[in-house]
């Protein structure tokens, strides 16, 4: 992976001179620590259509996702099960430059499942992903509605309600965690320090000022996400990633209440991925 953006090295630079002339500033290590969970991310390049016009054997963010004998609709309570997204692995590997192998992975929510461990995750072989082999989507789809992290919504009305397709992946951008400044909460404090101080700090709040325009989290490929309820250092300590986050208006097809989710991935010693999901909200 190529190097991060020429702003952060500056923001590091800046805040180790102030940690050196301007001592008891807490804000510095919780800053320092979000912009190591810094990472270039791929956004997506979403377009609506009808649910019975998705391309079930592409990228869905939102809609009916590919099935077929062998990977049949997945049951729950003699219920089917809520799609929550499907990705194309040898798309994202061609975006991030990263091998995740090939075939659609697909996520799953059963009705009344509500936590990120309880997601049915597989991944349909590249093989078998083919048109001619599609099975319908199974009918009572509406009764899934509101009742899962994965909203049904496009199921309702006869398919009247828009699917969400990813069209394609947008240039890489690369992500940092909310940031503030510090004219944002330490005025007071602020004005007790030295000239020489003041003057880093204004600059240090240029910088993040940029970073929240410019590198602030939201729908991407990779990248790293907004805490809420856990933070990407606990994931990083058990060796996962994040893979697909989904945060901001483009989550609304998502029932996280006030919060986000994401997908993580995880590499063994022997090079075989595992894919996770989780969300969180306030």
């Amino acid at each position: 992976m190529t190097r991060n953006p020429k702003q952060i090295a500056q923001m590091r630079k800046l805040i180790g001179k102030i940690k050196l002339s301007c001592p008891d500033l807490e804000y510095l290590e919780h800053l320092e620590e979000w912009i190591n969970w810094g990472a270039w991310s791929w956004p997506p390049r979403l377009k609506e259509v009808p649910a019975d016009k998705i391309n079930r054997c592409g990228d869905v963010l939102s809609g009916p996702i590919f099935t077929c004998e062998g990977y049949e609709w997945p049951m729950y309570k003699d219920l089917p099960m809520a799609p929550f997204i499907q990705l194309d692995l040898k798309r994202c590997s061609r975006a991030s430059g990263i091998d995740f192998g090939t075939g659609l992975l697909q996520v799953w929510y059963g009705i009344d499942q509500f936590m990120g461990k309880d997601a049915f995750i597989r991944i349909v072989p590249a093989d078998q992903v083919l048109k001619e082999k599609l099975i319908p989507v199974p009918a009572e789809m509406e009764k899934l509605v509101n009742s899962t992290p994965a909203l049904a919504g496009w199921a309702e009305q006869q398919w009247s309600d828009k699917a969400i397709q990813i069209a394609s992946y947008k240039l890489r951008r690369f992500t940092i965690p909310h940031t503030y400044t510090f004219q944002e909460e330490y005025t007071k404090e602020i004005r007790r320090l030295d000239t020489d101080c003041q003057r880093m700090i204004k600059e240090l709040d240029l910088l993040i000022e940029y970073a929240q325009e410019r590198f602030s989290t939201g729908l991407h490929l990779m990248g790293t996400f907004y805490v809420v309820q856990y933070s990407p250092s606990e994931y990083q300590a058990s060796g996962e990633t994040p893979f697909f986050c989904i945060d901001g208006e483009d989550s609304e097809c998502f029932n996280f209440g006030d919060g986000n989710g994401q997908l993580f991935f995880k590499k063994d010693e022997n090079g075989q991925i595992t894919f996770s999901l989780d969300w969180s909200c306030y």
